[in-house]
């Protein structure tokens, strides 16, 4: 009789908690979005007095560490090194399931230069995305964007 009881009140309770209006968990429902960045860069070494215009020479075979970091701690690292014509990397893409309020940052920097070039000082330069400049440009959770950054890197 106690085993009826207790088999009977697991039913009643399992009916009360399916009619009572509770929304099911839906599991499936992505919450993020896809974020590809696409970073490319150019290196170049400013020679002369930039007050009466300096000369920008283009810097081939300058080794470039491109570093995509999501809050959180995810990161996707990229080394290339830029061509002899122009001073620019093939661009590097790296895609990311962004959670809601994470930002993205992408670092660039040049980490070794051609012989001739070891004085040269090289800044860094970054780029952060937030949550709040993303997600208003999508439709909803599960949609996807690409951003771009190319830097110039000037060697000084």
């Amino acid at each position: 009789m106690k085993k009826k009881i207790l088999i009977f009140s697991i039913v009643s309770l399992f009916v009360l908690i399916s009619l009572s209006g509770c929304d099911e968990l839906d599991f499936e429902t992505e919450n993020y979005i896809v974020v590809t960045i696409n970073c490319g860069a150019r290196v170049y070494v400013e020679r002369g007095d930039p007050n009466i215009g300096a000369n920008l020479e283009n810097l081939g075979g300058a080794e470039v560490k491109i570093d995509m970091v999501k809050a959180g701690g995810e990161t996707k690292t990229f080394y290339r090194t830029t061509t002899s014509e122009f001073g620019y990397i093939t661009p590097v893409e790296g895609t990311f399931n962004l959670y809601k309020e994470q930002p993205i940052t992408v670092y660039a920097t040049v980490y070794s230069t051609p012989v001739g070039y070891e004085d040269v000082s090289w800044p860094m330069r970054s780029k952060t995305w937030t949550w709040d400049q993303i997600y208003p440009s999508m439709a909803d959770f599960g949609g996807s964007t690409t951003l771009y950054f190319t830097p110039a890197l000037n060697g000084v």
